[in-house]
């Protein structure tokens, strides 16, 4: 009887030591293996944010720079010594008059202190890629319509890295609202620049940004605004 229990015993020992089974190993393989894909595509899935994250940090600091110069150059048009000859209505009154010229995607900023100076800014398509192009002249205006691969224009952003796709200046005849004052007609003017452009190297990575500009140096001509 003794004998017979020791060896019952001696049994589920060895029954309770023998390890995990084929069956056991696999479930705990393809568990393993589903943990690990998940994780895995957590972390693909991270790095990709990631990195659409920096590629738009960067697209946006470009394209920041391009506007901030094309703004604060709109910004400070103007000081005319004779700033009388610009009023509406007299006889060079007009678009090319105006201190901020500008087209569809083309301004020109003139200034006449130490004789007429203009700053341009256009966009313009260089082999497919958009880019910003600027320009300085003095005392001859820039031609908008200039070939783009040649003259005086050059180029602002890098085509090599910025696609360009839109730079709109708001169709104005450059007068954003006259104000009597003190005998004096001062007529303002406002500019809406758009700006939208991707990265060469990721173009899914688009940015648009958008800046109402003020010009700081009404012009003021004797007389009133009716």
């Amino acid at each position: 009887m003794l004998a017979s229990t020791l060896s019952m015993r001696g049994m589920q020992m060895r029954a309770g030591n023998r390890g995990f089974t084929l069956t056991e190993t696999l479930v705990a393989l393809v568990a393993g293996l589903v943990v690990v894909g998940s994780v895995m595509v957590y972390a693909i899935s991270a790095m990709r944010s990631n990195a659409q994250i920096v590629a738009g940090a960067r697209l946006m600091q470009q394209m920041r720079h391009a506007l901030d110069t094309v703004s604060g150059e709109i910004r400070r048009a103007g000081y005319y010594e004779d700033s009388a000859r610009f009023a509406p209505g007299s006889a060079k009154a007009g678009l090319s008059d105006a201190p901020v010229v500008r087209s569809p995607s083309c301004v020109i900023v003139r200034y006449d202190h130490n004789g007429a100076e203009f700053h341009g800014y256009r966009h313009v398509q260089r082999n497919g890629i958009g880019v910003v192009q600027t320009v300085t002249t003095r005392g001859v205006e820039p031609e908008c319509a200039a070939q783009a691969g040649g003259g005086l224009w050059s180029d602002l952003t890098d085509p090599g890295t910025l696609d360009v796709r839109e730079l709109e200046f708001a169709p104005s005849e450059g007068a954003g609202g006259c104000t009597s004052m003190r005998g004096f007609a001062v007529i303002a003017q406002n500019v809406d620049v758009h700006l939208r452009a991707r990265l060469i190297a990721s173009p899914a990575t688009e940015r648009t940004l958008a800046e109402a500009i003020r010009v700081r140096n009404d012009i003021m001509a004797s007389g009133s605004c009716t």
